[in-house]
């Protein structure tokens, strides 16, 4: 029986599960993938990847709502082929499950199936991480991300796993531009993670990009500022701190990262470098200048939260 109206198919739903509110709804299938595309492009969206995007639920139902009404609509979208039905059963979705969010997913049903299949240690690893080690695997050997983390972790602030997370795949992601020029590494890093497979979500990728970014270049328009908007003042300025520390990395020890031969302690509301050996005067002032923005965005990270 083929299901005509958003009331047919809530009332089937009922039937199945409950309407408890939902924290997401995921987008799984191509039809349903399809029109999160539409209104990724309808709206300009400067990522252009679809995996892991987040929408707003309220703002996807209005879209959809024009989709079916509006003539210049149904122009600019004659290519995609759009299928009605995927736009009666995803309004129905979110009006039953009324989700905090949609995610378009990674995923489709073919690629459930065989996930189901892999083994339990295949299932338990990192996708995101994983893949990152795959386009790096030429070299992702010679980095010490553990040596690199400790670093990370002796500024003396609380993080949480999540953003340990963030800052070694920053680390090993920027030495992906090793064989980049080097008047080019930042925008290529700005395209690259824009547009990969790699199923970062859509948080990831700002931050991501405002950290590496920051790390291989001192324009300030290098980020850009539909990004920023993405990302709260918090996650902003931990993403900045993390540009920070791959910044004083790579002045100390050279672009082609493995081991860091230098230590930061932290003395009060001061940062402090270690080194075995003395630093020129013009590496010592540059390393310091990061070591000043590193300490601003502490305070910006405290005063956020």
């Amino acid at each position: 029986m083929q299901l005509e109206s958003e009331d047919e198919i809530i009332e089937k739903i009922k039937m199945e599960v409950s309407s408890d509110n939902l924290e997401n709804l995921y987008l799984i299938g191509g039809s349903l993938r399809l029109l999160g595309r539409c209104f990724m492009d309808y709206n300009k969206s400067i990522i252009k990847n679809l995996h892991n995007q987040v929408i707003e639920p309220n703002l996807f139902l209005e879209f959809l709502d024009q989709l079916e009404n509006l003539q210049k609509f149904q122009r600019f979208f004659a290519q995609y082929k759009v299928n009605k039905y995927a736009i009666i059963v995803s309004k129905a979705l979110i009006k039953y499950f009324k989700p905090k969010n949609l995610v378009i997913s990674t995923f489709g049903l073919k690629e459930g199936v065989r996930f189901n299949i892999l083994s339990k240690e295949e299932q338990r690893k990192d996708i995101v991480f994983e893949r990152c080690i795959d386009f790096t695997k030429t070299f992702a050997n010679e980095i010490s991300v553990e040596s690199y983390k400790n670093l990370f972790l002796s500024l003396g602030f609380d993080v949480n796993e999540k953003q340990i997370k963030l800052f070694s795949i920053a680390l090993i992601l920027s030495q992906y531009t090793r064989h980049i020029d080097k008047n080019h590494k930042a925008d290529w890093i700005v395209s690259f993670i824009l547009t990969t497979d790699i199923p970062f979500d859509q948080k990831q990728r700002a931050a991501l990009i405002v950290a590496i970014a920051n790390s291989l270049s001192s324009k300030a328009n290098i980020i850009p500022k539909s990004l920023r908007k993405l990302l709260s003042r918090e996650e902003y300025s931990f993403s900045r701190i993390i540009g920070s520390l791959l910044k004083i990395a790579v002045i100390i020890d050279g672009p082609l990262l493995s081991k860091p031969s230098f230590g930061i302690k932290t003395k009060g509301n001061f940062l402090e470098i270690s080194t075995q050996h003395v630093l020129p005067k013009i590496v010592f002032d540059k390393v310091c200048e990061q070591l000043k923005n590193i300490s601003f965005m502490k305070k910006q990270l405290n005063s956020a939260r």
